[in-house]
């Protein structure tokens, strides 16, 4: 596209201020949300469950934790966060309720065939197959919220609909421990085809049957109608995108930062915790499940409404900053509290911190969506999303288990190395997270104070 019909920033400012209605979204809009956010959860069910069972993967195809960890992260996101682009592209044009049902079909039959794996790379392969199907997801979603909500209710919206990760990690953590005990337990011994398979391969495919038929439920929501906001763009491309990015580099440079970051420390977080709990205090896999999944279904839903709520109430008494600011606060509180966590010697204590940790740490998920659809215009809202995560996800989500498992080789010795490496992992990217944040919140205020109104930000 020339440079006459590419938006100018203000042009794609002038856009977002009139691109969603004022009137606040209904039933239809929060039911949307609601079905979602299930297709979130289901999406991280079935890319977690691996999580919980390193130990018994590890040891069944003799591998070491660095590969582990290629395995946790590198596998599933090569495809998923290259396929975004594509899947961003779909979404500006398709119908997106459509892409995300097929995207259902393919990333849960992928998990099923991850359960039949037989060796190290054959489980390589289909956890790219799981990334496959999941790549039209964030574009898509991001879009469909974008178009339903108003900029005063998208906290809550970006705060429902970013429950995914967290109730589907615990949700993934607690199904797979009553999988695993079920799978030990030799009670599936002569059931056709999943009698045959090992505990740990149990624990992934059940979850992939499960999620298969709620491809269903998609059509029950409406397509979101397109906002235009007053500017034509002639079928805009992802030149298109990185022009806007590029004239909008002073709040778009810390937002994908930090979240990046946030996924740095998140991927190291989710995919060790439970192995570094057990070799710190010889705890049982399915106890560990059981325990750390309600925690995580219960308090990271609970943060995520509660800071939905906050940053929505601070929007409508004209706080421009008010997503990044409430995140910046509460991510560095997470990274405090778990930095504390290897001078915690029993491990009661150490959950009821870790709890507190995951109740703070919800804001940051929070943020990141509320803020790019502030500001990014409808018509490029599928593509920057589908460019948002293939940065995050490359960056952050992919390399998250690598780089804790490399600080624990490099670093520390010993069975808690994996545990301080996460910590440590953990600790940094979220405060410098949380730096660029406040960094963030101050240049919104900046443009507010030479007259740049809030309705010239976001819509």
């Amino acid at each position: 596209m020339n440079e006459k019909s590419a938006p100018s920033l203000s042009a794609v400012e002038s856009a977002n201020s009139s691109s969603v209605s004022s009137a606040a979204a209904g039933f239809r809009g929060w039911y949307m949300i609601s079905v979602l956010t299930l297709m979130y959860v289901l999406s991280y069910i079935d890319r977690q469950s691996l999580a919980l069972i390193v130990g018994p993967v590890k040891k069944d195809l003799g591998i070491s934790d660095v590969q582990m960890s290629l395995l946790i992260g590198l596998s599933f996101v090569i495809l998923y966060s290259i396929l975004n682009i594509p899947g961003g592209y779909l979404a500006d044009k398709y119908t997106r309720r459509s892409l995300v049902a097929g995207g259902i079909v393919v990333w849960s039959s992928m998990t099923i065939l991850c359960g039949f794996a037989r060796s190290y790379w054959q489980l390589f392969v289909t956890r790219t197959g799981i990334g496959v199907g999941e790549a039209v997801l964030p574009p898509s979603v991001y879009s469909m919220i974008r178009d339903t909500f108003p900029r005063q209710q998208r906290g809550r919206a970006f705060g429902i609909y970013h429950m995914g990760p967290l109730l589907g990690g615990g949700t993934a953590l607690f199904i797979g421990g009553s999988l695993l005990a079920l799978a030990t337990s030799g009670r599936l011994h002569g059931v056709p085809i999943l009698g045959s398979l090992k505990p740990w391969q149990f624990v992934i495919v059940v979850p992939g049957l499960l999620t298969l038929p709620a491809a269903l439920l998609m059509w029950t929501v409406r397509e979101p109608a397109r906002t235009g906001g007053g500017i034509e763009l002639n079928a805009p491309t992802f030149l298109d995108a990185l022009r806007c990015l590029a004239l909008g580099w002073r709040l778009q440079l810390p937002l994908w930062l930090a979240s990046t970051l946030f996924d740095l420390a998140q991927g190291g977080l989710t995919g060790w915790l439970p192995t570094s709990i057990a070799r710190a205090w010889g705890i049982p896999l399915p106890v560990i499940g059981h325990t750390l999944g309600p925690m995580q279904m219960i308090l990271a839903p609970s943060g995520l409404l509660f800071f939905g709520y906050i940053t929505d109430r601070l929007t409508r008494r004209g706080v421009v900053d008010s997503s990044v600011r409430v995140a910046a606060v509460c991510t560095g509180l997470a990274a405090a509290l778990l930095a504390s966590l290897p001078w915690i010697a029993d491990h009661k204590t150490a959950a009821v911190v870790y709890g507190f940790v995951v109740f703070f740490y919800s804001a940051f998920a929070m943020a990141g969506g509320t803020m790019l659809a502030q500001i990014a215009p409808s018509q490029l809202m599928g593509k920057l999303a589908a460019l948002f995560f293939l940065v995050r996800n490359l960056l952050g989500l992919a390399m998250g288990p690598f780089v804790v498992a490399l600080l624990a080789r490099t670093f520390f010795e010993g069975p808690l190395a994996i545990g301080r490496a996460m910590v440590l992992n953990f600790a940094v990217c979220a405060f410098a997270g949380a730096a660029l944040f406040a960094l963030l919140a101050r240049r919104l205020r900046q443009g507010e104070s030479r007259g740049v109104a809030d309705e010239t930000l976001a819509a």
